[in-house]
């Protein structure tokens, strides 16, 4: 069974992706809207494959890591694309 210690690092580790999201999209800027349709493929890849995952019978410790891994790579995706919208932002 998995530790409290377990889930408090992966809730911790996957509330990151929100400033590691922001810095990836300060950081470049320029692409950002360019990338709308690579950061809207990959958050639908990572749902998919979230929900696939949910259904193979895989050990629960490996089923957990590769979820909260597809969670903070569609969480990083998603506010990169949501500001990738902001003109202030990406300064068009």
């Amino acid at each position: 069974m998995l530790s409290i210690l377990q889930v408090i690092i992966s809730i911790a580790l996957f509330l990151s992706a929100l400033p590691l999201g922001y810095l990836l999209a300060w950081l470049t800027r320029e692409e950002l809207v360019q990338g709308r349709l690579a950061f809207a493929l990959i958050m639908a890849a990572s749902v998919i494959i979230i929900i696939v995952l949910l259904f193979i019978g895989l050990e629960i410790n490996l089923k957990l890591s590769l979820v909260f891994a597809l969670l903070f790579i569609f969480t990083a995706s998603s506010v990169s694309m949501l500001k990738s919208y902001n003109k202030k932002f990406v300064k068009i």
